[in-house]
């Protein structure tokens, strides 16, 4: 290019160079420094949100007894990954949302014995701490030793979500601990 003078901002060809950063100008006849297109793009790319990684995954140490009969909690003891600590454990088990969003969640869990014909059922529940619970649940009957429930959630920031087991043998069983046999995932998507 050469320039209309010495310290010249106007090319002889009737173009000018703009240093604004903001790039304001929208001009066919105005050219942005190199300068000004650096300011403006890297003010561009700092706008960009940071996204938000949410996550927890947990399993059972040890086998849990459950009642025939009725309803229990499952405790998911061992934090495998729960960076937020979101999970409240013991009877009362508990994964608590801290943002609002769409969820992938993800519960299983293992009798350690077959419960042929008998029924058992493994439930997602949401409390919105506002009365409302809504629930996500597998069950059946026959051979029913392994169960899994899984589904998109929509969170709010304060729900609870919890994990019930139940089955009607006439006896306590117990479930199979460990990694790869009752676990619960969630993860914001």
């Amino acid at each position: 290019p050469i320039w209309n003078g010495a310290n010249s901002k106007t090319l002889e060809d009737g173009l000018t160079l703009d240093t604004d950063t903001s790039l304001t100008a929208n001009s066919d006849t105005t050219v942005a420094s190199q300068k000004a297109t650096k300011a403006y793009t890297d003010d561009q790319i700092a706008a960009i949100p940071t996204p938000v990684s949410k996550k927890s995954i947990y399993h059972t140490s040890g086998a849990k007894t459950i009642a025939t009969g009725t309803y229990t909690t499952l405790d998911y003891d061992t934090s495998d990954y729960d960076p937020d600590t979101l999970v409240t454990t013991g009877a009362s088990w508990a994964w608590t949302c801290d943002t609002t969003g769409q969820y992938l969640v993800n519960a299983t869990a293992t009798f350690n014995d077959n419960l042929d014909g008998y029924s058992t059922i493994l439930r997602l529940n949401v409390d919105t701490g506002s009365g409302g619970v809504s629930t996500l649940k597998s069950n059946g009957t026959g051979h029913r030793n392994y169960m899994s429930v899984s589904g998109m959630l929509n969170l709010t920031s304060g729900d609870v979500v919890d994990v019930e087991i139940f089955q009607n043998s006439g006896i306590n069983r117990s479930t199979d601990s460990g990694i790869d046999t009752s676990t619960f995932s969630i993860a914001l998507i």
